[in-house]
C-alpha cells in the first residue's frame, strides 16, 4: 500500500491557521484518499487500501487532536518517551506507525489527552 505522506507537505504549520495543519483522509472499500492544503498549495493522494470492519467515510468525521499542553508535560516530565520535533511551537509526533498506535491506545482514556475534537461536515450534506 502506498502510504498517504506525500500530501503532509502541503499543510499549514503556522499555529494561527492550526485548522490547515491536518490531512483530510477519506477511506473508502478498497480505497484511501489524502489531501491537503496550506492556502497556497493543495496535494492528494490516492492508494489502495483494506477497510477493516466495514468503516469507510461518511458525511462526516470527527479528529481529536492531543492537547498540546498535556503533550509538553509529558515531555518536561520525562514520563514518556516517542520520537518528535518541536516546530516552532507545536510538538510533532515522527515515531513510527506501531509506536503511534501504542502510545494513542495507552492514553486514549486519558481525559487531559485530548482537545474537544473538531467535526467536519461534507458540503451539501
Amino acid at each position: 500500500m502506498t502510504k498517504p505522506t506525500r500530501p503532509v507537505y502541503a499543510t499549514d504549520n503556522e499555529s494561527s491557521r492550526y485548522a490547515l495543519g491536518g490531512v483530510l483522509i477519506e477511506l473508502a472499500a478498497s480505497s484511501l484518499t489524502a489531501v491537503a492544503t496550506d492556502g497556497r498549495r493543495l496535494a492528494r493522494q490516492e492508494g489502495p487500501a483494506t477497510s477493516v470492519g466495514g468503516h469507510v467515510s461518511g458525511d462526516t468525521m470527527t479528529i481529536w487532536r492531543f492537547n498540546p499542553d498535556w503533550l509538553e508535560k509529558l515531555f518536561d516530565e520525562n514520563r514518556i518517551r516517542i520520537s518528535h520535533e518541536n516546530v516552532g511551537d507545536q510538538i510533532v509526533l515522527t515515531a513510527s506507525t506501531e509506536e503511534l498506535q501504542k502510545f494513542i491506545a495507552k492514553y486514549s482514556y486519558d481525559q487531559e489527552a485530548y482537545v474537544d475534537p473538531e467535526i467536519l461536515i461534507r458540503s451539501g450534506s
